[in-house]
């Protein structure tokens, strides 16, 4: 575990005297202890996990808006939808603030949308990045700072991070920060090489896994095409997890098809219901 010897010693050589940073490696420091001391990240990993349920009279959908923070108009159309549907929101972003502080008087699930290391287009990552790069001082420090930006964070789940969720060791140094602060861990699943779900499983940590993207394809015969497979895998499995963007058209196709939901036999969920350890 040279990572974690190297951030022992980091810490023990630190010469500052700034009282935030000495918080802030008093704080990461409990990091470093659960994993150390094999309280995470030490089992085994086993074959990926679905987030399958037992059959129950009515299948869980739980769908999750990621990319908020940047604009406030597709943001405001989100908070319109039923409070089940989650807000994952973009950290150091215009809207950031406002759009978790009125999630959080709607009891809406509020979660960081982590920007992590991807294959490509990493110039699309924006403010609060997580790299490969990084030592472990940093990435953690990072991470710890994108969580305080979003007041009332419950939850992660990964912006991009096609490259980075694929880094068992990385995947263990975030995942062991999102244990001490208690939170829940989705995986987007963007690259299927992803081991960020098996970790956060193997630490202990409540996950699950998105299902279904609603909008690859920005077209709504192509989303309701979508909706249909998570309706599908919601009955196959007892519940499904949806993904979508504040793009006109998935707000539009989600406000018609939330509307007969319940008639068609399903329960709208909120994410929160879903993680499990």
């Amino acid at each position: 575990m040279l990572c974690e010897r190297w951030l022992f010693q980091a810490i023990l050589s630190k010469n500052t005297q700034d009282s935030r940073e000495i918080l802030m490696f008093k704080a990461l420091w409990k990091v470093v202890v659960f994993i150390l001391l094999g309280v995470c990240g030490t089992q085994a990993l086993s074959s990926e996990r679905d987030n399958s349920h037992p059959k129950t009279i009515r299948p869980k959908i739980a769908i999750i808006i990621d990319d908020l923070g940047t604009n406030w108009k597709n943001a405001n159309k989100v908070l319109s939808l039923p409070w089940q549907v989650s807000a994952s929101i973009l950290p150091f972003t215009q809207y950031a603030n406002k759009i978790a502080l009125i999630s959080k008087e709607q009891n809406r699930a509020i979660l960081l949308h982590a920007p992590m290391e991807a294959e490509k287009n990493n110039q699309l990552l924006g403010p609060g990045a997580l790299f490969l790069s990084m030592n472990p001082w940093h990435l953690l420090k990072q991470l710890r700072q994108d969580i305080l930006d979003i007041p009332g964070v419950e939850g992660v789940n990964n912006h991009m991070g096609s490259k980075m969720t694929q880094e068992l060791g990385t995947m263990r140094w975030v995942m062991g920060l999102l244990k001490w602060q208690g939170l829940y861990f989705i995986d987007s699943r963007t690259s299927d090489q992803s081991v960020a779900q098996q970790v956060a499983q193997s630490m202990g940590i409540e996950n699950t896994r998105r299902n279904v993207f609603l909008d690859d394809d920005i077209d709504s015969v192509a989303i309701n095409k979508q909706f249909d497979r998570l309706e599908q895998l919601a009955t196959k499995n007892g519940s499904a997890v949806a993904i979508g963007h504040p793009h006109d058209e998935t707000l539009r196709v989600l406000k018609n098809r939330l509307l007969g939901l319940e008639q068609s036999g399903y329960e709208l969920v909120s994410i929160r219901d879903l993680v499990k350890i």
